[in-house]
């Protein structure tokens, strides 16, 4: 009988450590701790965070953890769940494209949850965040691309299980706890995407959740609680039970793992939007400065997309082009088109309620509609590709293969530190600011983790605060 498959990963995430990863590979991991925690900042006091936070706060223990936001401390599984969703509810999280999998917003909350509980190293912290780091792609490339076919969130679907393993190592289960934790938190795995369309908050749970299930299940199977063995590839497991007899790319979960390092292939975001329509946003911004043209000299708008693409950021064609809320237009194609063609830029702004109906966005998107782009990988890649129809019959082109923030076409450090500057400075004094930057740039040196997550407590519902 063949080992489970959960069991070929064991190696790798009891092994991982510090010393064994590459330098580039801490420091990418160290960045993105920064970026998802200052996202945080950035979204603590949104209407959704607030109702979520008032939940987990009156349901979730007292604990040593960290909800940015709060002074308080809370038990992991509950700050787990804040922070993920807090991270991932604002679309400015990280994305590892060629699997659809976030892990800034959905494993690191657990993660960090889990080693402030038991009191790990900034060490032992960046040793647990690879393991998810490197995991999460692979389990998702098994299957590459089907869950979000049938509608279901690819992350919500495998993030529980490599999240549990990640909590594991750092609570120091042996090897048959962690299976029976792995496959708890694959068994309760889930996640709809068709919140998608009519702007409801749904998928702004998904990484919070996602990080409270694997810190649970890691809990339970540490004291015994049992779960299925073979959770990936079983007849109700995890593939077949969501996408049918479907067959697996086995390799996936283990090709070049320790050697090739997907952590460095995660794209960070420079949109507060759905990835996928951030190279459509690069392509209409430079259109717009290259040739110096305004809306109103455009006729028609031709977005060329893959047909999954389109049925996910063009489809259903009524609530693209009118976003019943400011959540769905993240999600659309002609909105962020109209936008960036209209006023020259997507910021947080852009998704505020009033630009719903804004008229210059408003005449863009009514000229605007997609053909198949058929030439372009996908989903390995997040393309764009805008061709514009002037009224005095020029056609202006810009295509746009790799998403801004891809390996292929990178976000420098120095702007992932203004975005974590705008995100905190509501709350953070310029050299509060800079502090915690370097502070957690050398997050590999700390002691304790809490000596670090301590300083992203703060009284966020009591007004800024500055100064320590």
């Amino acid at each position: 009988m063949a080992e489970p498959l959960v069991t070929t990963l064991l190696p790798f995430v009891n092994k991982t450590a510090i010393g064994q990863l590459p330098g580039k590979v801490v420091h990418n991991l160290s960045l993105r701790v920064l970026d998802t925690l200052g996202i945080c900042f950035a979204t603590y006091n949104q209407p959704y965070a607030t109702v979520l936070t008032d939940v987990v706060k009156r349901s979730s223990a007292p604990g040593r953890c960290t909800i940015v936001g709060f002074r308080e401390g809370y038990a992991p599984a509950g700050a787990a769940f804040a922070n993920g969703v807090l991270s991932h509810g604002a679309e400015m999280d990280d994305c590892h494209i060629p699997s659809i999998t976030h892990a800034g917003s959905t494993s690191l909350p657990a993660v960090l949850a889990a080693a402030e509980n038991v009191g790990a190293s900034g060490a032992e912290c960046l040793a647990a965040a690879a393991v998810a780091y490197e995991l999460l792609p692979r389990v998702s490339l098994a299957v590459p691309g089907k869950f979000h076919e049938r509608g279901l969130q690819t992350t919500s679907m495998c993030a529980p299980f490599v999240n549990a393993l990640a909590v594991g190592k750092l609570m120091r289960l042996d090897d048959r706890q962690l299976a029976h934790a792995a496959g708890l938190a694959g068994a309760l795995s889930g996640g709809l995407r068709t919140g998608n369309d009519d702007g409801s908050w749904t998928k702004r749970l998904f990484g919070g959740w996602a990080a409270q299930i694997g810190v649970t299940a890691a809990q339970l199977g540490a004291n015994g609680f049992t779960g299925p063995r073979e959770i990936l590839e079983a007849r109700f497991g995890l593939y077949k039970a969501h996408l049918g007899d479907i067959e697996l790319n086995v390799d996936a979960l283990t090709a070049a793992l320790g050697q090739e390092w997907e952590t460095l292939n995660t794209s960070f975001r420079r949109y507060p939007c759905s990835f996928g329509l951030h190279a459509t946003i690069e392509c209409c911004l430079k259109l717009r400065e290259k040739h110096n043209i305004s809306s109103a000299d455009i006729a028609k708008v031709e977005c060329r997309l893959p047909k999954p693409a389109a049925r996910w950021w063009f489809e259903p064609e009524a609530e693209k082009r009118r976003p019943p809320t400011s959540y769905a237009a993240m999600f659309s194609i002609p909105f962020v088109a109209g936008a960036a063609l209209a006023r020259g830029e997507v910021t947080v702004s852009t998704f505020e309620e009033k630009m719903l109906r804004a008229p210059d966005i408003l005449e863009v998107i009514d000229k605007s509609y997609w053909t198949p782009d058929e030439v372009t990988p996908f989903p390995g890649t997040m393309p764009g590709w805008v061709v514009l129809h002037m009224k005095d019959g020029n056609r202006l082109e810009h295509r746009q293969i790799h998403e801004p923030g891809s390996p292929r076409n990178p976000i420098s450090e120095d702007e992932l530190f203004r975005k974590f500057q705008e995100n905190t400075r509501p709350v953070l004094s310029s050299a509060e600011v800079e502090n915690l930057w370097a502070q957690g740039l050398e997050m590999r040196k700390v002691a304790d983790v809490r000596e670090l997550l301590s300083r992203f407590r703060f009284d966020g519902h009591g007004g800024p605060r500055r100064g320590r």
